[in-house]
């Protein structure tokens, strides 16, 4: 299910968060480019684990 919303504010953001345990993201453009991480991507991978979240990396490149 992919769900868009309107985040005006970080109260707005939050809550949306709170109402997922899963994450999925896909890898190429989302998490790296080419051979490089993109910029704090850990930072916000850290952040997501502190707050208890599942993460689920998804991708249609079968070459990485």
């Amino acid at each position: 299910l992919n769900m868009v919303h309107e985040l005006a504010t970080s109260v707005q953001f939050q809550d949306v968060l709170d109402s997922y345990s899963n994450i999925l993201l896909d890898c190429d453009g989302v998490v790296w480019e080419g051979d490089s991480l993109i910029p704090n991507v850990d930072k916000v991978l850290k952040h997501f684990r502190a707050l208890g979240k599942r993460i689920w990396f998804v991708t249609n490149n079968a070459t990485k």
